[in-house]
């Protein structure tokens, strides 16, 4: 039996490509980092055919890495970024457009045209009404309701008004939409799979993960053809097979995945209660919530984290840009010439001198989604577990003998304060309680930062010898579905725990900066305009 599975993920900076074996090892691997253009201020593009050739590229160049032939290949895995899309004509397969980003901020007047008109606040008053009748928090939730760009809603119903030809075929009912997975499933079955997983569309703000179909009430109070959208599969099976002049032989397309959901997947969260925690260049805050949707009033995501035949796994999402960014300011302002030298540095003072940092970068103190989903409605509130989109980055309590050192460690304990309030607030909301939690991403090698986590919230902390979790999930997912792996057990034995990071007492000076913190938090609030 073939025992090697190739995986890619096609991140917001890099399209990668793992070949791993059955002992969970890495023995092939490429990358390309990924061209985003920006041909207006606000804007984000990729390239459709650009993006093709490099997914094509990242898999061939992985395989000759690894020494072997595409006839050695089990399965191939997908995971990708979420909520960037591309339209295309059904008929021809031609698409109509770059692929929108993620971040794009286009339609951003429209999402501010929306908020203020007479249908949302109609929505408002009936989700009022509702809660005074069932008492339900889903339908409280509902009082604030905002679209946002970062979600795809808006940003689709910008291209149906602006771009004629897509208006167009959506009337004649040759229109396709799909994420950047759906584009690629197209391509790999030659335009006869319009699909997606229910990860990523659950990912999307247009899909109902409590009646796991496409909803139909908000699209068409938007404008958005249901018909449009793709079918929604389960999350690991069989999709396609790769044409064998693609890669040289035929390989089946046996997983499609989300990048959050993959990580998941990969640092074995498979039980209710089970928190993963991305440290990247933003915080993903991820807790296993069981086969229940969790609706929350804070801001967690009611998402989907994967669907295989009848088990259904629900993920409470928190997240938040102040992570990797926060580090890479650091570095842009000459605080430390790398990143990786920051753990040392912070250690080097006793503590931060009274300095408190505040990672607002974007505009934002607080950046996270929370969607609500009332059977037939979406409310997207911005939250977790601060409500303030004026809020202003900031460094605050510098005097004359403030010491780089200083303003460095304060860093570090920002990020570290903003994990342990996600943590406090899933807490209160999931009654999360487990008694490991898992940690990856770029951020997590600082061993500064993870400690004071694990500190703060009492709680073990587990890092993975093995990196890339993103990319390997979709590699253990695919193994199962191809019986690389006969079962879930088999996998979990793969995991190669690097270190764990046991909790310690809070010192009083760490205890005194903690609270300085959450003090001085306020004065960033509806700074901006």
């Amino acid at each position: 039996m073939k025992s090697l599975v190739i995986a890619v993920d096609v991140g917001t900076t890099n399209v990668r490509a793992h070949v791993v074996d059955k002992q969970g090892y890495v023995v092939g691997k490429a990358s390309e980092k990924l061209i985003v253009e920006q041909p207006k201020p606000g804007w984000a593009e990729i390239d459709h055919e650009k993006l093709w050739c490099q997914f094509q590229t990242v898999v061939k160049d992985s395989i000759k890495d690894a020494g072997i032939q595409a006839h050695d290949v089990a399965a191939l895995g997908i995971t990708t970024q979420r909520n960037t899309f591309i339209t295309w004509n059904k008929r021809t397969g031609k698409p109509l457009h770059n692929f929108i980003c993620w971040y794009d901020l286009r339609c951003a007047d429209l999402c501010r045209q929306w908020n203020n008109s007479y249908r949302m606040k109609g929505l408002n008053f009936v989700s009022g009404a509702l809660h005074l009748v069932t008492r339900s928090k889903r339908f409280l939730a509902g009082r604030v309701i905002e679209f946002y760009p970062k979600m795809v809603t808006m940003r689709y119903v910008w291209v149906l008004q602006n771009i004629y030809e897509v208006a167009m075929l959506a009337a004649e009912g040759l229109l396709l939409f799909g994420t950047i997975d759906t584009w690629l499933l197209w391509k790999l079955s030659k335009g006869t799979l319009h699909a997606t997983d229910y990860s990523n569309a659950s990912s999307t703000g247009m899909f109902d993960p409590y009646t796991l179909k496409w909803n139909s009430f908000i699209m068409g109070m938007v404008g958005v053809p249901i018909d449009t959208l793709p079918n929604v599969r389960d999350t690991y099976g069989e999709f396609c097979t790769c044409p064998p002049e693609l890669f040289g032989s035929p390989i089946p397309v046996t997983a499609v995945v989300a990048d959050q959901q993959s990580a998941m997947f990969a640092q074995c969260c498979w039980s209710p209660g089970d928190v993963k925690i991305t440290l990247g260049t933003g915080m993903f805050f991820d807790v296993n919530t069981g086969d229940r949707a969790h609706a929350s009033l804070t801001g967690f995501l009611p998402l989907i984290g994967w669907k295989v035949g009848t088990e259904l796994v629900y993920l409470a999402e928190g997240q938040s840009s102040d992570s990797g960014i926060t580090l890479e300011w650091g570095q842009r302002a000459g605080l430390y010439s790398s990143p990786a030298e920051t753990a040392a540095v912070a250690q080097s003072v006793e503590d931060s001198g009274g300095i408190c940092v505040f990672p607002a970068f974007n505009g934002f103190l607080v950046r996270c989604l929370f969607y609500v989903f009332l059977q037939s409605l979406i409310i997207i509130v911005l939250q977790v577990p601060i409500n303030d989109s004026k809020a202003c980055g900031a460094i605050m309590g510098l005097t004359l003998t403030t010491s780089r050192e200083q303003i460095c460690r304060a860093f570090l304990e920002s990020i570290a304060y903003r994990t342990h309030q996600l943590y406090s607030t899933a807490q209160r909301e999931t009654q999360c309680n487990s008694l490991m939690i898992k940690v990856d991403g770029g951020v997590s090698n600082n061993n500064f930062i993870v400690q004071l986590i694990s500190d703060l919230i009492g709680v073990k902390i587990q890092r993975s010898h093995q990196i890339d979790m993103t990319v390997l999930g979709a590699a253990y997912m695919a193994g199962l579905a191809s019986g690389v792996w006969a079962s879930r057990d088999e996998v979990q034995n793969l995991q190669q725990i690097e270190c764990v990071f046991q909790p310690r007492e809070l010192s009083r000076s760490q205890l005194m900066s903690q609270r300085r913190w959450l003090a001085a938090l306020p004065r960033c609030l509806n700074w901006y305009s």
